[in-house]
């Protein structure tokens, strides 16, 4: 079996996968670049190597939470998530499909998310979570409020709400939450809400889980923010979409850094 060639530090570095046309596996690359060949293995089981278990027999996703307190490294240089951050992307929204992660993974993806700058700890932001039946049961209110905001709102308008939240198998509506009488400008708070999103991303493409983050006009609508139960400071920072891609999305145009990148002058 695969698993009985490589080491446990092996499957949980796994970086790189080489599939058939019909999405089974035939080898996987590590970050020492150990290759195994030949080997025939679906996507499901390579995550299920890729998540080692612990001495409980529970798999091991991410690492636990430092204490608090504890010291922790100013900077851990890895050529490997440098080549991760270079060639991250999101997928389409139409390309997404199940499986996607279980309560108890999300769970993990979250906590890892969570872990953004967050000027004096305020915890400006909340999650709120769609899997199973409750993505078509929520589908059923935005299709409400469209026929509401619009009356000439036609069935194929409306099915495509009944069926937004169905395009992934997990949806997450990233709530941006900051506390206005504090001290700590809104506009920082909002920003640590927008790395949050970005972490979440980033979190669920090292756990094995393609996405992209949206917002369209839900993001925008009051009536949507009361079905949310929004508070009156808060709003949608975006849907993150999560699920299973088989496709290699292509690589989209990238902007002119010499463009982008000034340096000030006296």
């Amino acid at each position: 079996m695969l698993s009985a060639m490589l080491t446990d530090e092996d499957l949980f570095s796994i970086t790189e996968v080489y599939s058939d046309t019909d999405g089974s596996v035939k080898a996987v690359r590590n970050v020492n670049g150990v290759h195994v060949k030949g080997v025939a293995l679906t996507r499901d089981s390579l995550r299920s190597l890729q998540q080692p278990a612990s001495a409980d027999g529970m798999s091991i996703l991410f690492p636990p939470s430092p204490s608090p307190t504890e010291p922790l490294d100013s900077c851990m240089p890895n050529a490997d998530v440098r080549d991760f951050l270079a060639r991250r992307r999101s997928v389409g929204k139409r390309t997404l499909r199940a499986p996607g992660p279980d309560p108890e993974t999300l769970n993990e993806i979250l906590r890892v998310a969570a872990r953004v700058p967050d000027h004096r700890r305020l915890e400006p932001w909340r999650f709120i979570v769609f899997e199973g039946d409750r993505r078509e049961a929520f589908g059923t209110i935005l299709a409400d409020i469209k026929a509401s905001n619009e009356e000439d709102a036609d069935d194929k308008t409306l099915q495509e709400e009944r069926d937004r939240f169905l395009r992934a198998p997990v949806v997450i509506a990233v709530i941006s939450s900051p506390d206005v009488a504090h001290k700590t400008p809104v506009w920082e708070q909002e920003l640590s809400c927008g790395a949050v999103c970005q972490n979440l991303l980033i979190a669920a493409n090292a756990a094995g889980w393609a996405g992209c983050w949206l917002t369209e006009w839900i993001a925008y609508d009051a009536g949507v923010s009361d079905a949310l139960g929004l508070g009156e400071h808060e709003r949608v920072a975006g849907f993150v979409y999560l699920g299973t891609c088989e496709a290699r999305p292509p690589e989209r145009p990238r902007p002119d850094m010499a463009t982008k990148i000034s340096r000030w002058m006296p």
